[in-house]
């Protein structure tokens, strides 16, 4: 998809800079939140339940799942100061287009599902 906008050679090398640190960090924190949801998971079943231990659990996935939000926000902005006007608007419209594919697929995955449930007959 980037490769149609026509980035110079140093712009290319600073996107792949900037993505890669932000690659290392956003990986960082998933495996973090892997742990996070393992460990809920195991406190979930505990025999033992605590209720504070799951709910400050539960905060910490959230937090964790904010800053992973705010991570990619962030990346795609870094990325978007390295490029032209028209660069950004190239890029916008290859995001909006590729939203639109994504959404018409998942609308059709759904009614493939609902085609497998068999529908109830009326009396």
């Amino acid at each position: 998809m980037l490769d149609t906008i026509g980035f110079s050679k140093d712009q290319m090398n600073e996107i792949l800079d900037t993505a890669q640190s932000f690659r290392h960090r956003r990986d960082a924190l998933k495996a973090k939140l892997k742990d996070l949801c393992q460990t809920m998971e195991l406190a979930c079943l505990a025999k033992d339940f605590d209720q504070a231990t799951v709910l400050l659990l539960a905060e910490e996935i959230g937090e964790l799942k904010k800053t992973l939000y705010l991570e990619k926000i962030e990346s795609r902005l870094a990325i978007r100061h390295l490029l032209t006007p028209e660069q950004a608007e190239q890029l916008r419209l290859q995001r909006v287009e590729q939203q639109k594919h994504e959404t018409s697929r998942e609308q059709q995955e759904a009614t493939e599902f609902s085609d497998l449930i068999p529908a109830r007959e009326l009396n």
